[in-house]
């Protein structure tokens, strides 16, 4: 899904390789994996990988599949070829086969406008929302760089990422570059739930993980741990290469997060040399599946770089890559998340494929191995091991020689603009959010609303400083502040988020919400962001603030965490305040101005809106515990009321609790809560003089 970075840029490095795809053949050995465990041995030693599992495929059999190294530096356990990696990107080519079946039963077309089946996807160009279609989705020519920084460590729910593609400005007019882009990719994986009315997850276990047998694959990282033989992810942090853990990226789903072994993905090669069949029964029609293996989209070999190497052509298919190699058409498709990296490849006119995954993404060591086991069958005279190290060296001297020009362009001694207070506050990005600056423990800190991790700021110079993640898998960035004509801090940029964030105003935030704590510095790092809502009855306004929980996979309402019949302060670390300057009926309420804290009991079908008049309570999540201790007699004695509220449940998951509030009439309003799969209706109307 993420490719190599370092590696991927360095176009340049086919040079290197010379004679890779047009060397001397030789008749193939009688059995061309004659010494092969010894040859993938000493090529994870030498490409410092950690675990490696690999499985070939000739004419519909399984001829070859081995483990080697470990599951995890440290402990001994070997990995096996049913050790379940993560596969990335190749995770996509699952989501076009999907798309291909429902192209097949008639649903749509390759060529459907994609809003005609995603109702309110939109990109930022109302032109390029009319015209993008299915197949622009999938052959990544939509025009929009990766921006996979809105996904990638943040709690947003594949939902809200596509909400906010909108705000994702275009690098290219649509269908003129080649531009690798995963988000379009999650949103072709969500037309099937538009659809079926299956998610991408389930679609894919029942039509294509349970037909081919791939019995140990899934779609997500929840319950890995569970497993008896799973690899750990490694990679290279501060020159040691390390474990890590797995991602959550359910989020991006339909764009890379299948885990699998490489007997399943075996099984997922086998189909697609056999034509998109298994067992004799065509699981997608031929026309279908040789579309997948036509190029939609050209690139110039020169792009190529050291992962297609000595090319003629080179073109992208419905989730795969198409070269040519030794005169043969390959069809291929590498995948990286943070530890784990794959490469799948196959030459359809030999019958021949292979599967490589590995654990420790600082290697290169899966693109070698593969590219040997076609060199072997094809009778190319060139050993792709030794090829890879004059790469790997290069890399790394690129890598030195960038910071060592970034040190030396070091302007020393230039201290930032003002005192770091001045660089504090809230600044707005529309794709990203609002961003929430602090100072702690003498340093700035940024804290991005949907980021699960905040980011320390050290200072460099003048107003730029050097960032690290709290989640140090995404190692260091930078982060610069823009100043103002009148010299104050106005904007910020931080690197891989697109788009400024704009200073919110003074004004601005002393009239918007904030959370009644004194202790601003703990919001740096909390998990739940706050967040408000106007509320517009009869030429009035009101205000709701509140703090916006992720459901995170878990389980909401009805929950330990969230239990029925239980005083739920409404949201997560800091009260829900209604601000009400005027006087109105609540849920049939009669509530005078003021400001109440707003507290609910979840039910299974009917909720209850609690009203008090103390504004200050915090604590645990329910009635019970420490929670019970704040919601004291006292504090009780000050309710409002209690009232009844209309609950329905919801088909789509909403991702984060959100408070949201329209008109039902010239002096009547609804606010309504959502989070999980659960709707609650609260009619708000101004009181009658």
């Amino acid at each position: 899904m993420v490719r190599l970075r370092l590696a991927a840029s360095l176009c340049f490095a086919a040079s290197l390789l010379p004679g890779l795809a047009a060397g001397q053949a030789k008749k193939a050995a009688k059995d061309p994996l004659a010494g092969f465990d010894a040859y993938v041995q000493d090529g994870l030693a030498k490409l410092k990988g950690v675990g490696l599992a690999i499985a070939v495929v000739k004419n519909d059999s399984i001829v070859y599949a081995r483990g080697f190294g470990v599951k995890k530096l440290g402990d001994p356990a070997p990995v096996t070829p049913r050790t379940i990696f993560a596969v990335g990107s190749t995770t996509k080519a699952f989501t076009t086969a999907a798309l291909g079946m429902l192209v097949d039963e008639g649903r749509f077309g390759w060529d459907t406008r994609a809003t005609d089946l995603l109702k309110g996807f939109e990109v930022s160009d109302p032109k390029v929302t009319r015209e993008i279609t299915v197949r622009d989705l999938v052959t990544h020519r939509s025009g929009l760089s990766r921006g996979d920084l809105l996904w990638m460590g943040s709690d947003l729910s594949r939902a809200e990422v596509l909400r906010r593609v909108r705000y994702h400005q275009p690098t290219w007019s649509i269908r003129t570059t080649f531009g690798y882009q995963n988000i379009m990719y999650l949103a072709a994986g969500e037309i099937i739930p538009a659809v079926t009315g299956r998610s991408w997850d389930d679609f894919l276990k029942e039509r294509i993980f349970q037909p081919l047998g791939m019995n140990a694959s899934t779609t997500t990282v929840r319950g890995l741990d569970r497993q008896p033989d799973v690899a750990t992810p490694h990679m290279e942090m501060d020159g040691r290469v390390v474990p890590i853990a797995y991602r959550q990226i359910d989020n991006i789903g339909p764009a890379g997060s299948i885990n699998s072994n490489v007997l399943d993905m075996a099984q997922w090669i086998r189909f697609h040399l056999n034509g998109g069949t298994v067992g004799g029964r065509p699981l997608l029609a031929p026309a279908t599946h040789q579309e997948m293996f036509v190029t939609q989209m050209w690139m110039r070999p020169s792009e190529a770089g050291f992962l297609y190497p000595g090319v003629n052509f080179l073109g992208y298919g419905l989730g795969w890559f198409l070269f040519d190699h030794a005169g043969r058409k390959v069809v291929e498709h590498s995948g990286g998340i943070d530890g784990m990296t794959t490469e799948l490849m196959m030459v359809p006119s030999e019958k021949l494929g292979v599967i490589v995954l590995t654990n420790n993404s600082s290697s290169i060591v899966a693109f070698p191995i593969a590219r040997a086991v076609l060199n072997r069958y094809l009778g190319v005279d060139q050993d792709p091991v030794p090829a890879a190290l004059p790469i790997i060296a290069m890399m790394e001297s690129a890598a030195k020689r960038a910071e060592d020009s970034i040190a030396k362009a070091r302007a020393v001694g230039k201290g930032p603009s003002a005192a770091l207070s001045a660089y504090t506050g809230i600044f707005d990005n529309p794709m990203h959010g609002p961003a929430r600056v602090t100072v702690e423990n003498g340093n700035l800190v940024v804290s991005v609303d949907a980021r699960t991790e905040a980011i320390d700021l050290t200072h460099w110079h003048y107003d730029t400083f050097r960032a690290a993640s709290r989640d140090k898998r995404f190692g260091k960035s930078w982060v610069t502040f823009r100043l103002g004509t009148d010299g104050s801090v106005a904007a910020m940029t931080v690197e891989g988020l697109e788009q400024e964030f704009v200073r919110r105003p003074a004004a601005v935030i002393a009239s918007s919400c904030d959370p009644s704590s004194p202790d601003r510095s703990r919001l740096a790092t909390q998990a739940s962001p706050y967040d408000s809502t106007a509320i517009h009855v009869g030429g009035q306004s009101a205000k709701i603030c509140y703090s916006r929980p992720s459901m995170r996979g878990r389980t909401v309402f009805g929950s330990n965490l969230v239990p029925y019949d239980s005083l739920w302060r409404t949201g997560a670390n800091d009260p829900t305040i209604l601000h009400l300057p005027f006087d109105a009926d609540i849920a049939g309420l009669k509530v005078p101005a003021g400001k109440y804290s707003v507290y609910t009991v979840p039910g299974r079908t009917r909720w209850t809106l609690v009203l008090n008049k103390s504004i200050t309570q915090g604590g645990s999540t329910r009635d019970e515990g420490q929670f019970k201790s704040a919601y004291t007699a006292e504090v009780q004695a000050q309710e409002l009321g209690r009232v009844p509220v209309a609950a329905e449940a919801i088909s789509d998951p909403v991702e984060k609790f959100t408070l949201r509030s329209v008109a039902t009439g010239s002096a009547a309003a609804e606010l309504i809560l959502e989070w999980e799969k659960t709707r609650v209706r609260i009619p708000i109307a101004a009181s009658k003089p």
